[in-house]
């Protein structure tokens, strides 16, 4: 027969036999003490470490290590980390793993949300159709009837004279972005349509990076604290 609580044999000592929940057979001063968590002896002597937040457990000062890396933990530096005691190290790790995490994923999401801006620019490009019909002899911005060079765009005609955004009235770069079938150039099209980045106010006319429910640019969703960005 073998104790409960040391596994070491019986023997000829006093034991105590137990039923119930506590079932079983166990040396009088196994049952009587308090045993290591971690190794099953009985703490005899020497320091003794209690955790409270693990419901009180108690270790021999040798048997306290981390529950992650295996390394003795000071006694001043004991966290816990899924219901076992684990030393800062493995604490700091365990959150930059969680935040390198966090921060794939919503760079993840932005590539998805950016992917599907420009397909669907691209789509109304490509083929928006006019909520009016188009007059192919008339210039598409002024009206007039078409004459000199004319450019073709938006599925319309424009006088080159014409051919410029609708926002600020500056050339139409080879990129432009479109809106109601009217070209823009990217620093219009931003002031009046793209989202706003909740870092610095300003358009996001490129990538967007969603998270905490809000947009922003890769560039200001950093640390509030020490305004490093996530890595990930």
């Amino acid at each position: 027969m073998s104790c409960q609580v040391c596994k070491r044999d019986i023997g000829q000592v006093s034991f105590i036999k137990l039923n119930g929940a506590e079932q079983g057979i166990y040396h009088e001063e196994c049952y009587t003490r308090p045993s290591c968590s971690k190794c099953s002896q009985v703490i005899q002597e020497g320091r003794v470490v209690r955790v409270d937040e693990l419901q009180g457990r108690l270790f021999h000062e040798k048997c306290f290590d981390c529950g992650l890396c295996q390394n003795g933990i000071r006694l001043n530096e004991c966290y816990v980390l899924d219901n076992q005691q684990v030393c800062s190290s493995c604490v700091e790790k365990e959150k930059n793993k969680e935040k390198s995490k966090e921060a794939e994923e919503a760079n993840k999401r932005a590539q998805e949300e950016e992917t599907r801006r420009k397909e669907e620019q691209a789509k109304q490009q490509a083929s928006a159709t006019p909520e009016e019909p188009v007059d192919l002899t008339r210039c598409a911005r002024c009206k007039e009837a078409l004459s000199g060079r004319v450019t073709k765009a938006l599925g319309r005609k424009w006088h080159m004279d014409c051919w410029k955004c609708t926002g600020c009235g500056g050339p139409v770069p080879a990129e432009f972005n479109n809106h109601d079938n009217k070209p823009y150039c990217e620093p219009c099209y931003g002031k009046l349509f793209a989202p706003k980045c909740s870092g610095c106010s300003q358009p996001i006319t490129d990538s967007v990076l969603k998270a905490l429910d809000k947009k922003w640019h890769k560039a200001c969703f950093v640390c509030t604290t020490c305004k490093s960005p996530f890595t990930g």
